[in-house]
């Protein structure tokens, strides 16, 4: 069928992109409209003439997925990463390429492809590869994996216009939603064009704030948001029109306008149920409505359409529909075969026969599995098909269902396990199997944070929580909540999960000290309890903790957080000798650089504290952290800079510089070159100092409000 109807949002949205695409002047163009509204059609047939008019574009796709609990971090972005090695942008990124470019360009994201999505990401080949090069460093923030896939971004624009399209919005995870804002705003200077749909409707949307993000945007005038309505009468007569494949009689025009309005999702599918039903007929060239109409219940919504087609079904097809539905909206054919117990053959053939006569599902090409063979993967033409076959699987059905689709998912991906843990959690919990979706939900709780995703680690601790009955372990799963809430600045709800997990275990010495120091940093934070009182529970707390050194370290270092505190530099000097009496790296990194600040900032005593910042660099450059490394060069830069020394302060500033450049960190090669600009107006280089501190001004004009959501 062809593309009929929105030819006015249609030409909007080339005129829109045509400046981007022709002067390099990178925008963001998003679609709204409620389910149904054409939003993806119009989308997908913006792109077929965009690649027609303007051959060797590149046209890079992801898709956020139906999810029944929380989204995988970051997939849509890591399927576009694919989708840049598919044969239709093979002009820009050849398939093998895509390790070497992340290599090079992005190598936090090695630790993050092979963890998003496993199924529907980077491919499990290319995935495999991928976890095998994983670089032993993390990134040391959400800011620098942001920033690195900006860069890949402009690396593959050199070779022409770009095209980034992330459909369905309002199934995003909070860090995708995060990601997309940091871009937008990053592509302004590229010939790169970002493309989204999102149901403003749709309740996900009480969940996280991609509206609210794109509106934003739309307020910077980096984007620009289309919002579809019902379509016109001329559009829906002719949409009526391609749907029957001829004329159609004035009585059916008015009968589906009455029943279906403006939506063309319904529109569509009511003529599917017509002609499938012999409801309507054709006549000479022109259909009409049959005397059978009468005896037909007139559906009210779209959905109830979708499952009137679905009722005409044989029951081996419905059958198939409903257990490929337990998995979301996107499924292969082997996994749909294990849950059914049938030849896989069999089942690839009836799913590309309801492709083809009913289009309740399409194929959307092949993925190779764990062991090395290939599935032919497959989606449901409308989320709204998936959301009715779904809701037909109910009771124990449903529970055994999804059982066995842990079952099978694990027996796939039982050498990497923890690439479908969040897949895994959902199943075994909708399948009531409470110690593994524990273990899976704490397993994808953890693996979202090491890549940031922490609102998307909230949910998973969450499931885990939910699904546990030993003491010991809700414990602990509390005090991981506490710590995701503390990143995200959610203080007191952070406070709340330490005071449960206290209660808790409450027997345990050194559990009981860890947490409630824990609810004084947050108290500190939260700007909650006045400093007197917290250095009064602090002290305290010194006094309990003779047998626990760790614990006495880092409270020792707390004390000098707080203001009015007396006796700070013999403090930090305990908390130095304890940890060095422990002999952890990272603790006695912490002690010493606190020590050292103390002593220039508050202690007037620079001299003193620079030998203790020669011991940071070595311990830091030993341990190879350059995160550590550039912290104590800019700390000994400020140390030289207030003794006077700018000669010195400047090789130190260099060295921190050249540290962050190195792991990447926006923030901190921001802060590192206002630092060095004025020490460079210090000594009379003006001309340097206008340029280092306007690549300052650069960096924090960029980092954007994006940053702020956790």
């Amino acid at each position: 069928m062809g593309f009929v109807g929105r030819e006015a949002e249609l030409d909007l949205l080339a005129r829109e992109s045509a400046l981007t695409l022709e002067t390099g002047t990178g925008r963001s163009l998003f679609v709204e409209g409620p389910a149904g509204a054409g939003k993806s059609r119009l989308i997908l047939e913006f792109l077929e003439r965009l690649s027609r008019e303007r051959p060797g574009i590149g046209i890079a796709r992801g898709r956020c997925l139906q999810s029944f609990g929380s989204a995988d971090p970051y997939l849509p972005f890591v399927a576009a990463l694919k989708d840049l090695t598919d044969d239709r942008t093979a002009g820009f990124v050849q398939g093998e390429a895509l390790s070497s470019i992340l290599t090079e360009i992005a190598p936090y994201w090695l630790s993050v492809v092979p963890l998003v999505g496993g199924v529907l990401s980077a491919g499990f080949a290319t995935a495999a590869k991928l976890r095998g090069q994983s670089p032993s460093g993390a990134a040391p923030s959400r800011e620098a994996l942001f920033v690195q896939y900006l860069e890949v971004i402009k690396g593959i624009a050199r070779n022409g216009p770009l095209v980034l399209f992330i459909d369905d919005l309002h199934w995003s995870d909070q860090s995708s939603v995060a990601l997309l804002a940091h871009l937008s705003r990053g592509v302004t200077h590229l010939p790169v064009l970002i493309v989204g749909t999102v149901r403003g409707t749709d309740a996900e949307l009480e969940k996280h704030s991609v509206l609210e993000v794109i509106r934003e945007l739309e307020r910077e005038d980096v984007a620009k948001l289309v919002r579809l309505g019902e379509m016109p009468g001329a559009a829906l007569a002719a949409l009526m029109t391609s749907e029957f494949g001829g004329a159609i009689s004035d009585p059916l025009a008015r009968w589906m306008l009455q029943t279906a309005g403006g939506n063309p999702l319904f529109v569509g599918e009511l003529a599917r149920l017509l002609k499938q039903s012999g409801t309507a007929v054709e006549k000479n060239g022109e259909w009409f409505l049959t005397d059978a109409v009468k005896d037909v219940e007139v559906p009210r919504s779209v959905e109830a359409v979708i499952e009137s087609r679905i009722q005409r079904l044989e029951p081996s097809e419905v059958r198939i529909l409903q257990y490929a539905s337990v998995g979301g909206n996107e499924f292969n054919s082997t996994e749909v075969a294990r849950l059914l117990e049938e030849d896989e053959l069999g089942v690839v053939d009836t799913l590309e026969r309801m492709d083809r006569r009913f289009a309740l599902v399409e194929t959307t090409g092949e993925v190779e599995l764990p062991d090395g063979e290939c599935a032919t993967t497959f989606r449901f033409r409308h989320a709204l098909t998936q959301t009715v076959l779904y809701r037909q699987v109910v009771g124990k059905r449903r529970i055994l269902l999804h059982r066995k689709a842990a079952l099978a998912l694990e027996a796939l991906f039982q050498d990497s396990l923890e690439d479908v843990a969040g897949k895994l959690a959902r199943h075994f919990h909708e399948g009531r199997q409470k110690e593994s979706a524990h273990r899976f939900a704490w397993q994808a709780a953890d693996r979202a944070r090491r890549i940031y995703a922490h609102w998307e680690a909230e949910e998973h601790y969450r499931l885990a929580l939910q699904n546990s009955s030993d003491e010991a372990d809700r414990a602990a799963l509390e005090e991981r909540l506490g710590d995701v809430y503390d990143v995200v600045g959610y203080y007191a709800s952070g406070i709340e999960c330490y005071r449960r997990s206290l209660e808790k275990r409450q027997d345990q010495h050194a559990h009981s000290l860890r947490l409630r120091r824990k609810i004084i940093v947050l108290e500190r934070k939260a700007g909650l309890t006045p400093a007197p009182v917290l250095l009064r529970e602090v002290r305290t707390l010194l006094d309990e903790s003779i047998d626990e050194p760790d614990e006495r370290c880092y409270l020792l270092l707390e004390t000098s957080m707080l203001p009015n505190a007396v006796g700070v530099v013999e403090a930090v000097e305990e908390a130095v000798e304890l940890a060095e009496r422990r002999g952890e790296p990272n603790l006695v990194l912490d002690a010493l650089e606190r020590l050292a600040f103390v002593l220039i900032f508050f202690g007037g005593r620079i001299q003193e504290a620079l030998p203790h910042l020669e011991r940071t660099l070595e311990i830091a450059r030993a341990m190879g952290d350059p995160l550590r490394s550039e912290r104590s060069h800019e700390i000994r830069a400020i140390a030289n800079a207030k003794l006077g020394r700018y000669a010195e302060a400047l090789g130190e500033f260099e060295g921190a510089l050249q540290m962050a450049e190195t792991i990447g960190e926006p923030r901190r090669i921001g802060v590192v070159c206002n630092n060095l600009g004025t020490v460079l107006l210090r000594l009379g280089r003006y001309a340097e100092a206008e340029d280092v501190l306007q690549r300052a001004r650069q960096i924090h004009e960029r980092r954007d409000r994006s940053m702020l959501m956790q």
